[in-house]
């Protein structure tokens, strides 16, 4: 009889943590649906206000019960939890590393009344809470790639499907991205390209194809087909470009200024155009996370075969 494997301490731990920070999330999910809720009875709030926060909520849920699910996957030693916590932990990554230097670089105006250097605290409260974000995905990264927490699950090293780990983590980044630039279509920011700023309906327009090409290569690097690996690196590549074009073109910060002058009174930035002047920085370091997903496509290029070579290979 094979031994049923025993569950390290750091397997333990991880499934801890994933469900007190889940219960966290689900508590600002709760907070959000309220707020909802009261915007839903004020006539004079904007309708895609209400549409914004109330997804922000579904958004958190959603989060949570993922984490939930994922620490009972992990006491459990199921494969599957294994893969989950690994692909959440590169989100903290992806969103944790990025919103720390940014964060860093912002500069943050000082609000009336407020005692001196109490924006400077916020500040590093801030950056260490995204740090730590971004060194707990790092840490869970690394220990769930070990041998001894492979043993425990009965794992390799490919993930689902044959799949190298990087390109599941890049295919499900494009998909959770195709669905968050589906909340362009109602909100009243303009579309980037190359540039210009779009407007309107063509904006609204933009995001919806964007976001359905997005999902659509995503589901296409999954399954590993080469023409989705090729559209993926130009889909990254656009956004390296667009990024640069939006950053380094004369008018930049006529540009921002356009953009919160169209939010309305009281929408979350409205009046932090001082603050937001800073991000130039932030934004020109912010490429370099879609020149990840680029290496990796080209550097695990092989694993795209071509459908039929993939059908005579053995199971």
């Amino acid at each position: 009889m094979n031994a049923i494997p025993k569950r390290s301490v750091g397997v333990t731990l991880s499934a801890v943590v994933s469900i007190l920070g889940s219960a966290l999330l689900a508590l600002f999910a709760l907070l959000m649906l309220l707020g909802a809720l009261v915007q839903m009875t004020q006539p004079a709030a904007p309708a895609y206000l209400k549409v914004v926060v109330l997804s922000e909520a579904v958004l958190f849920a959603g989060f949570a019960a993922w984490g939930i699910t994922t620490a009972v996957g992990l006491f459990r030693l199921r494969g599957w939890a294994r893969w989950s916590i690994i692909a959440f932990s590169a989100l903290l990554v992806v969103f944790g590393a990025p919103g720390a230097l940014m964060i860093a670089i912002i500069q943050f105006p000082a609000a009336p009344g407020t005692p001196p250097g109490s924006m400077a605290i916020v500040k590093i409260v801030l950056v260490c809470f995204y740090a730590a974000i971004a060194l707990l995905g790092g840490a869970w990264l690394y220990y769930f790639q070990t041998a001894g927490a492979r043993a425990q699950f009965g794992a390799g090293i490919e993930g689902p499907g044959g799949r190298p780990l990087s390109l599941s983590i890049i295919a499900w980044f494009m998909i959770f991205g195709g669905v968050m630039c589906l909340g362009g279509v109602f909100l009243p920011y303009p579309a980037m390209v190359f540039g210009l700023m779009v407007w309107g309906w063509p904006a609204r327009l933009f995001y919806l194809a964007f976001a359905a090409f997005e999902c659509w290569l995503g589901f296409g690097v999954l399954r590993l087909k080469p023409l989705s690996r090729i559209l993926a690196l130009c889909l990254f590549g656009f956004a390296v470009v667009n990024t640069l074009l939006f950053v380094l073109l004369p008018g930049y910060l006529e540009r921002i200024q356009a953009v919160m002058k169209a939010l309305p009174s009281g929408w979350p930035g409205a009046d932090q155009f001082p603050m937001l002047q800073s991000l130039r920085p932030g934004m020109l370091m912010g490429t370099l996370v879609s020149l990840i997903p680029i290496w990796f496509l080209i550097a695990r290029r092989s694993a795209f075969r071509s459908e039929q070579v993939r059908s005579q290979q053995p199971l």
